[in-house]
């Protein structure tokens, strides 16, 4: 799992956080499932949109767009585990509807500088019917191909 400030902007300002999380090997050796969430609202409209905040373990993060999960849309989204530093609660929700706690993560320990910066997440490192899904899913998946071929060259 990588945290990180979206913007770059300098505390005490907001920021726009990430949360990467990575579950290796989950569809075989080297197929990964990758999930890319962004600080967003926790409500049914806020859980689309990008919402600044002061810190990574602050606020409610989201997938934004929405992955087919077995002929169902669902969006993807984290939140800090109640009184842990630790531990985040990974949730999972319909398009209007509530979210449900799916797992519990617990942060371990922390990557080498160098493996960390070689790391590349992907919301494309997929499978096992979690695709991501619609129009905008589609032209980010292209994006993400592009991005990969030109750090190769």
């Amino acid at each position: 799992m990588r945290l990180s400030r979206g913007l770059g902007l300098r505390p005490p300002l907001p920021d726009v956080f990430g949360l990467a999380l990575r579950l290796p090997d989950v569809y075989g050796p080297g197929r990964h499932q990758d999930f890319l969430l962004a600080s967003s609202g926790a409500g049914v409209v806020g859980r689309r949109l990008l919402r600044p905040t002061f810190g990574a373990r602050t606020g409610m993060y989201s997938s934004l767009l929405p992955y087919n999960v077995g002929g169902r849309r669902l969006l993807v989204g984290a939140r800090p585990a109640p009184k842990s530093a630790d531990e985040f609660d990974l949730l999972v929700a319909p398009p209007s509807g509530a979210w449900r706690l799916a797992a519990r993560l617990t942060l371990g320990s922390r990557l080498e500088d160098t493996v960390a910066s070689e790391l590349r997440f992907d919301p494309w490192n997929s499978g096992g019917g979690l695709i991501p899904a619609g129009i905008v899913n589609r032209v980010r998946g292209a994006a993400y191909r592009g991005s990969r071929r030109g750090s190769a060259t």
